[in-house]
């Protein structure tokens, strides 16, 4: 078996650090989460372990080290559910631009951030051009679209029976995704359908998900599966890898 190398930075000396930049490692990953409600199955860190999932993988495909994970973010639609943890935009844009200069400095030439949450798409988003004037010799590379990761889920799971409105938020997808690798972590006694309607993305964020579901569970996690979880790891690890590879 191939001894994979190692990726992450918190888990690396400083002494093995130089020697990856200096043997030509030019890439650091930085990958956003969330501490947020998944509903009564899923842990608060669900957001974040999916981030340290396909942020090791796509490291290893990129020849790339990955930054620590940030660990919250913008979840205020989640607040009326306990274990809920957010930041503001511009707090979470600030610690975005702190790693990014701090990676610069160390020698790193491209900066990819990814956003497995999706409350932190736009500051992902908005913070990133303003990152690349302040780090001129730096390419930061924002690969935060929610809707790419929707699609991702969609493709994966629409030969399993499972329909579009069934992948959401502690739905059939991150179920699966952590069915894949964290199945300790689930409290599957407790995995129960969620709501499946139409939802208007624009009043989740002003009237909160609870507006919605009363169990914070938007989808169908009893149609979450080990097999589609690893699918969705796949292509999500191969979609991010080959924009990332494209970028540098």
């Amino acid at each position: 078996m191939e001894t994979q190398r190692k990726v992450k930075i918190e888990e690396m000396t400083t002494q093995e650090i130089e020697k990856a930049i200096k043997n030509g490692i030019e890439t650091a990953l930085i990958m956003v989460g969330s501490t947020e409600q998944h509903g009564p199955h899923l842990p608060t860190s669900t957001d974040a372990l999916i981030g340290e999932i396909l942020g090791e993988k796509i490291a290893q495909k990129t020849n790339a080290l990955m930054a620590p994970t940030i660990q919250v973010g913008c979840s205020d639609h989640h607040m009326d559910f306990k274990g809920t943890i957010t930041i503001k935009p511009q707090t979470l844009m600030n610690l975005i631009t702190d790693y990014c200069t701090s990676l610069s400095k160390q020698g790193f030439k491209n900066i990819a951030i990814i956003s497995t949450h999706g409350g932190n798409c736009a500051p992902v988003t908005t913070i990133a051009p303003e990152i690349s004037k302040k780090l001129d010799k730096t390419k930061i590379i924002p690969l935060s679209s929610f809707e790419k990761h929707i699609q991702i889920w969609t493709e994966a799971t629409k030969n399993h029976g499972i329909k579009p409105g069934e992948i959401n938020h502690a739905g059939a997808a991150e179920t699966s995704i952590l069915l894949a690798e964290y199945p300790e972590l689930i409290d599957k006694q407790k995995i129960k359908k969620g709501y499946t309607g139409e939802i208007n993305s624009s009043s989740i964020f002003t009237q909160g998900l609870k507006s919605y579901t009363k169990t914070g569970v938007l989808g169908n996690p009893e149609k979450a599966t080990k097999k589609i979880g690893k699918k969705i790891i796949k292509d999500s690890v191969e979609y991010f890898s080959k924009e990332i590879k494209k970028q540098t």
